[in-house]
This record gives C-alpha cells, sequence and structure tokens, in this order.
C-alpha cells in the first residue's frame, strides 16, 4: 500500500538540478571535513511546526495522539521541504528508505513522572512534578526504567507508527520509524524543567549536596533508559551506551564555578558511561561565558546553536580546535524583510569566523509563506560566506 498523498502543494518543487545540487553539497562537506572548504556552508532545519501548517487540517493534540496523522504529516512534510527547501542538505529524494521519526520533545519529562499536557495549537510541555525535597532521590531511584518507558506517549507512538507503517510505502519508497529513544537533552536543563527553574537554582544555591545527587541519579536513571530500550527493541543490551548529550541549554543559568562545582560532574561521569565522545554539545543560549571551561575540563570541541549575539570569531582565535557547527541565524530575522535578511549575513560572515572547517550556519524553516526568504538568505550566504 502506497501513502503517497496527492495535495497541490506538494506538487511544487524549485527550479533546480537536485542531482547536481546534492554532488555540490557532497563535495563541500568533505572539503570541510578536510578544513579546505572553499565557503561556509548553510543548512535549513524544520520540526513539525512547518509541516502540521503544511498540512492545515490537524491540530497539535491530534498530531501527538494518532498514528496515521502523524506518518501522513511528517511524510508529506518531509517531502515539500526536500524539494523545495535549498540549502547545503540533500534536495529530492536519494534512492533508498525513507525514516520519520516520533516527534515529541517530552519523552525524558514523561519518564520522569511529569504529566504532559497536549495542546490543539503548540506542543506539548510537561508540568512541574510536586514532590517534597526529602523525597526526591528515592522517587528517582525507585523509577523502573522499562515500566516507566513504556507509559510514556513516545513509546507508545514508536510501536503504534512501526505498526501502521509496516509494510506501507510512501511514493513508492518503503518507510521504517527511528527508535526515538536514544537521546537527551541533558541532566541539567531537564530537571529544570521537571522540577522548575526556580526550585532548582535554590537547590544548588541551599541544598547543593541534594542537587548534585539528583543530577546524578538522573543521569544513572537516563543510562538504564538507554539499556531498557535496547531490551525492549530485542537488540544486545552493550555494556556502554554510544549516545552522546544533545544539548544542555540551560547550563548558560549558571556561572563557571557552579557549572565546574554542580553539573561537570553528572557530564563526566555520563561521558565515563557512554562510548560516545563528549566532543560535541548543542548550546543555542548565550553560554559564551562557558565555553572555555567546556574546552578544559569536558573536552568540548564541536558546539552546535550559538546565534547572532556570540563573536564566534574571537572564540575560534581563543579555543584553537573548536568548530562552531550550525552557528544560528536568528530565525525571527529570516521572517522579516531581505534587507534584515542581508545585514544578519553580512554581520555573521566576519574573517574572523569564516574558518575552513571550523564554522558552518543553521537557519530554522519555520513558515511555508517564508520559502523565498531561506532561498534569499542562502544565496547571500553564498555570496559572503567565501573563505
Amino acid at each position: 500500500m502506497d501513502l503517497y498523498h496527492k495535495k497541490e502543494w506538494l506538487i511544487e518543487k524549485a527550479d533546480i538540478d537536485f542531482a547536481a545540487h546534492n554532488k555540490e553539497v557532497d563535495e563541500l562537506w568533505d572539503r570541510f571535513s578536510q578544513k579546505k572548504n572553499y565557503r561556509v556552508p548553510v543548512i535549513f532545519l524544520y520540526d513539525e511546526q512547518i509541516c502540521i501548517e503544511l498540512a492545515g487540517d490537524c491540530s497539535y493534540r491530534e498530531f501527538y495522539s494518532d498514528p496515521e496523522i502523524h506518518a501522513r504529516v511528517q511524510l508529506d512534510g518531509l517531502r515539500w521541504i526536500a524539494n523545495n527547501i535549498v540549502g547545503d542538505q540533500h534536495m529530492g529524494h536519494d534512492e533508498g528508505t525513507i525514516t520519520i521519526q516520533v516527534k515529541e520533545w517530552m519523552l525524558e519529562n514523561e519518564f520522569f513522572g511529569s504529566e504532559v499536557i497536549y495542546q490543539e495549537n503548540d506542543r506539548a510541555w510537561g508540568q512541574c512534578i510536586d514532590i517534597k525535597d526529602e523525597d526526591l532521590l528515592s522517587y528517582f531511584e525507585d523509577i523502573d526504567p522499562s515500566k516507566a518507558l513504556k507509559q510514556t506517549n513516545s513509546y507508545r507512538m514508536y510501536v503504534r507508527l512501526t505498526e501502521y507503517l509496516c509494510g506501507k510505502t510512501y511514493d513508492g519508497y518503503p518507510v521504517k520509524v527511528a527508535n526515538p529513544f536514544f537521546k537527551t537533552d541533558g541532566p541539567f536543563t531537564k530537571l529544570v524543567e521537571i522540577l522548575g527553574m526556580e526550585r532548582m537554582i535554590f537547590l544548588m544555591l541551599e541544598n547543593r549536596d541534594l542537587a548534585i545527587e539528583l543530577l546524578l541519579v538522573y543521569v544513572r536513571k537516563t543510562l538504564e533508559r538507554f539499556k531498557a530500550a535496547y531490551a525492549l527493541s530485542g537488540v544486545p543490551v552493550p555494556e556502554k551506551v554510544p549516545v552522546a548529550i544533545g544539548a544542555d541549554d540551560s547550563i548558560m543559568l549558571l556561572s563557571p564555578d557552579i557549572y565546574l562545582d554542580c553539573v561537570f560532574p553528572t557530564h563526566k561521569y555520563y561521558y565515563e558511561q557512554s562510548t560516545a565522545s563528549p566532543a560535541s554539545l548543542h548550546l543555542c543560549g548565550k553560554a559564551m561565558h562557558l565555553y572555555k571551561t567546556l574546552y578544559d575540563h569536558l573536552g568540548l570541541r564541536n558546539l552546535d546553536g550559538p546565534g547572532v549575539f556570540c563573536d564566534h570569531g574571537k572564540y575560534l582565535a581563543l579555543l584553537p580546535e573548536f568548530t562552531f557547527r550550525n552557528a544560528q541565524f536568528n530565525h525571527a530575522v529570516l521572517l522579516q524583510k531581505k534587507e534584515n535578511i542581508l545585514e544578519m549575513v553580512q554581520g555573521l560572515m566576519t574573517p574572523e569566523a569564516k574558518q575552513p572547517g571550523r564554522f558552518s550556519l543553521m537557519g530554522f524553516a519555520q513558515k511555508k509563506e517564508t520559502l523565498d526568504n531561506l532561498l534569499y538568505c542562502y544565496n547571500v550566504s553564498k555570496q559572503y560566506g567565501t573563505t
């Protein structure tokens, strides 16, 4: 059974030779890996927001709860994006399987007991848990990772999606569902969400030993969750999980000293228990005061995320083995007039930042109506991004 939905907007296609474009992109990234690229690479990413907007006939609540809608909205969105958004990523569809994911950001919150609120017109979000400080450690320690994982909406959606898509194709290509369980958005960030920002900060100031223990038990349970996911998938459980910390954005709230005292032991322990390199992290907030600390103590070498507020060239000079992979445009400016986009691109493409193999940029596709703006941003980035 083929799931291709012949909607009018799906037929739209950029006036570009996909094969030639993809060949150029492959060459650019190959040269980037060798620190020989001739211009700064620029990609455009997206999430379920643009896919739901493109579909135009479902709510966020329906997207998060109905596997058929979850699959259709993603597959249609993937097709349109691959055919229309021009950047230094492959366009069109390469031969082979189409992979979709469970798109929901609350797995970790729900695993640790947060009630998740599903809204009609925006993403899901998790409420803070209401447990006394003196009971928090025992509460976390008592979590059964297999049971808690199976109770999450992400796990249920993964099972239902896999069953629904079994044997089906999309536009003639087989479809599979990526396992969504092997990621973490960072122990400090998630504890800020699960306990509340003020509560977590006050714990670090007034009961630091408890805060440190909570961070460590969060990591232990996260590693147990990964192993439970292997077991539930029928895959041999590795001694060490090959999963990096994807992000820990909320550490931008901390001074270098408090980070080293409270959060660094957690990051260090995590990577001791993982085969993933600790050389990469996503930090999209104003965390510049932590870069050297992360570089010196955690061995951070690849940073994803800092935006126009960061003097990228300054830190590339200060930290000689550092790379900004996917430094970000100001996504709000991408929705504005072209003069603003040009000014933003020119401000980012400084000679100090445009170091071959050490600087690339990422924009975020938010609305179908800004397609012309994204193409303009890409073209002027090619013009001013020559290294």
